[in-house]
């Protein structure tokens, strides 16, 4: 039986962050080796067009094959395809400004493609546009470089491929998470800081203008929703960006570093240092290729 839905504002359906971070079509390409992958946040979706995969979990383990769509556990995983296979792969972020997931639960899920059709339908008109537009694009898609009017396009195709992604959840019976805070100051502070570039200082004035609250006062609500300061939480979203320039694209440390408002590429390494216990070289050459990552190794 399909849950009721969730109703809230929308001002605060307009608060999700949603992102196609890629979108992949054909030969999946670890040539059934078995990979060891970070899934613990976001979306990793596949359709299984020929052969299958195991993807075992710290909870359960998950087959999929031919005809059958998978949603990977947020969890470290391990998964194996078997050789040959062939995929329909979208990584996509879909969050409320918290960091928290759309959809509640955290396992796998296996359902048959036939049973949403419109979901399949999306995710090709979407790799399709991707791939008339930027063919070469791989992890780096999100880093990629487009007019107004192109994002816009992506925009679209993107919101309709979500629309049946959330149609398709609903059906398997997943729920939409809680929004994690009913406090519409903390909301608004939430979406001053996302709103703001990493490479910017932290964005207090921004924040105080927009919600009225002291620091203080933030960072009380902070503690109490997240456990953390409202800087750590600043420093947290720039650490996730650090590790994602460092694993999706080729920019120099120099240059991953100054997009995040970093001066000195020392300046950066000992920071990234402090917080991973290894030097950003160390980072992206220790398994942090595209093959570790879980699907699309360039040509």
């Amino acid at each position: 039986m399909r849950p009721p839905l969730t109703p809230t504002t929308m001002h605060r359906w307009s608060s999700v962050k949603s992102e196609l971070l890629w979108i992949y079509d054909g030969p999946e390409q670890s040539y059934g080796e078995t990979i060891t992958a970070d899934h613990q946040h976001a979306y990793w979706l596949r359709l299984i067009r020929k052969g299958g995969v195991k993807i075992t979990g710290e909870s359960r383990t998950c087959k999929a094959t031919e005809g059958q769509w998978i949603l990977s556990p947020n969890e470290l995983i391990t998964q194996r395809f078997t050789k040959n296979s062939e995929i329909l792969s979208i990584h996509f972020l879909c969050q409320w400004p918290t960091g928290k997931n759309l959809f509640t639960g955290t396992h796998g899920m296996i359902w048959e493609a036939q049973t949403t059709p419109r979901l399949e339908r999306s995710a090709v008109a979407l790799q399709r546009l991707t791939k008339r537009h930027f063919p070469t694009a791989r992890l780096d898609l999100y880093f990629q470089s487009a007019s107004h009017s192109l994002f816009m396009r992506f925009q679209n195709a993107f919101t309709l491929f979500l629309a049946e992604f959330s149609e398709a959840m609903t059906q398997q019976g997943r729920q939409f998470s809680h929004y994690g805070t009913h406090d519409e100051r903390l909301t608004l502070a939430l979406n001053c800081m996302h709103e703001t570039s990493q490479s910017d200082p932290f964005p207090w004035e921004r924040i105080a203008q927009a919600s009225g609250l002291s620091r203080k006062h933030l960072d009380r609500l902070f503690y109490t929703h997240f456990g953390t300061t409202s800087r750590s939480y600043w420093e947290k979203m720039k650490l996730e960006d650090a590790i994602r320039l460092l694993e999706t694209t080729t920019l120099s440390i120099k240059e991953v570093g100054y997009n995040l408002g970093f001066k000195q590429a020392s300046h950066f390494s000992t920071w990234l240092t402090k917080h991973l216990g290894h030097p950003p070289r160390e980072h992206r050459k220790e398994g942090l290729d595209s093959a570790a990552l879980g699907l699309v190794r360039p040509h």
